[in-house]
């Protein structure tokens, strides 16, 4: 394993929630599982935005401590 390699893990939970409308809308969670870090998301799309701002976050830390 490359000693330099940085990993994140995320767990992403979705379901579908009956609306008041009676439709059905995909709702949902991801956690950065070291951090505990939560974000809701009210559609699919959420889901990659949350990991792309938070490994933005990471590249940018990581640049800063070297």
């Amino acid at each position: 394993m490359d000693s330099k390699r940085q990993e994140v893990t995320f767990l992403v939970r979705m379901w579908l929630s009956e609306e008041t409308d009676g439709d059905a809308q995909w709702r949902g969670s991801v956690v950065e599982v070291a951090s505990g870090r939560r974000f809701f998301v009210t559609q699919p799309r959420d889901v990659a935005d949350f990991i792309t701002a938070h490994l933005a976050e990471a590249r940018i830390r990581k640049a800063q401590t070297t």
